[in-house]
């Protein structure tokens, strides 16, 4: 999973890494067939396999946090926000009337 890198996430919901990929491309684009052997060659010589494995499996990370616990935003880190949103408000409600 991401979280051998970013230990503070957590994958919610279901394994999607095992379901199929498309991707869209116009019809008879003309790299369609390049493009088709490049990701069979990725598949054969197993990068994409090693990609799987660095991305979606295992978990290195040190817990050095308690998954019980969790951090609140206390009003002062909210403020820019707040301001943020009042002002687009005020700006919004000036430019409609």
């Amino acid at each position: 999973m991401t979280n051998k890198v970013y230990c503070n996430l957590t994958l919610v919901g279901g394994d999607f890494s095992r379901s199929e990929y498309g991707i869209a491309m116009p019809k008879q684009w003309i790299y369609k067939k390049y493009l088709d052997v490049i990701i069979l060659s990725l598949r054969e010589s197993g990068v994409l396999d090693d990609l799987k494995r660095k991305w979606f499996e295992g978990n290195i990370c040190q817990q050095s946090f308690s998954s019980d616990t969790s951090t609140s935003i206390n009003i002062i880190a909210m403020t820019g926000l707040l301001l943020t949103f009042s002002g687009i408000s005020i700006l919004s409600l000036v430019l409609h009337a």
